[in-house]
């Protein structure tokens, strides 16, 4: 049984960059889906289209941008930039928003973070969502079981 917790903010840009900031170490995946070309994704190295174990595509129709690059001092510094864009997840832009930690699904927000589809996974803890609620970035979450 996977654990999870479903989690409802009203800032994913604070929310994405608190999960960065806390989680994030050298060798993680992020991806990126939605329309992307409104973004300097320049500096970012080793970008692939693929899927990974983890990571998939979640918008078949119509087909958006995807992108999967690997977190070095240098994407996460320009990823970070990205979310300092305060409209980074309006429909228009990034839609599903994904972190991949030693092999496992760290962190998965779609659908413009609605606030049925924002999923955390260990090692992010109750705790850990405790304090961003008291910090005010999020609004409230709950443990969610499924296979």
């Amino acid at each position: 049984m996977v654990q999870s917790l479903s989690i409802q903010s009203d800032d994913p840009n604070r929310l994405a960059k608190s999960i960065l900031h806390k989680y994030v170490e050298l060798g993680c995946r992020v991806s990126l889906e939605g329309n992307l070309d409104s973004f300097d994704l320049s500096s970012f190295e080793g970008l692939t289209d693929q899927e990974t174990h983890e990571i998939h595509r979640h918008t078949i129709r119509p087909k958006l941008d995807f992108l999967v690059f690997d977190i070095n001092p240098d994407s996460l510094s320009a990823l970070l930039e990205v979310l300092e864009d305060p409209f980074a997840f309006e429909p228009d832009k990034i839609i599903h928003f994904q972190i991949e930690r030693a092999g496992s699904l760290l962190f998965g927000a779609y659908d413009n973070f609605d606030d049925e589809c924002v999923f955390a996974f260990p090692p992010i803890s109750e705790e850990d969502l405790q304090n961003f609620k008291k910090e005010k970035i999020i609004k409230s979450y709950n443990q969610v079981t499924g296979s």
